[in-house]
């Protein structure tokens, strides 16, 4: 019986951290739509496609998104004209409506390599989900 008590209460202490770290993840959300800035202009060649940064620039609907909670972040699948697999971190700028949500249109700059999106699983720690290019700057719509 003590065992069985055991990993009850590892796996109930397993989804109270789910359950906090996603509260954080989209408590900082909504305090980050107090401070940051309302306005944000794109700043693509729109004969090249460049961006004028160092940064690769994606664009397009978003078709879905999944929380990162080992990483407090979110990892969206942005469709065409300019896909990907982008990780929205709570060191990303987000401009206009600050939440990707699926349906809505994104755009902005990534930084060229990628990171892991990991969830907890019980027993198991955080497992990789998927993986997807850090987001610098995004405005949404």
């Amino acid at each position: 019986m003590p065992y069985i008590m055991q990993r009850a209460k590892q796996f109930i202490s397993c989804i109270l951290v789910t359950f906090l770290a996603t509260l954080l993840l989209f408590g900082s959300a909504v305090v980050s739509n107090i401070f940051l800035p309302k306005h944000a202009s794109a700043q693509v060649d729109s004969i090249t496609g460049f961006s004028l940064s160092l940064f690769p620039v994606f664009g397009g609907r978003v078709e879905l998104v999944l929380p990162c909670v080992c990483e407090a972040s979110l990892w969206i699948q942005v469709g065409d004209p300019r896909p990907g697999y982008f990780m929205v971190t709570p060191l990303s700028r987000v401009y206009e409506r600050y939440t990707p949500l699926i349906d809505h249109w994104v755009i902005g700059t990534a930084l060229p390599f990628e990171i892991e999106c990991r969830i907890p699983i019980p027993y198991y720690g955080c497992v990789k989900i998927e993986s997807g290019k850090p987001v610098v700057i995004m405005g949404t719509s």
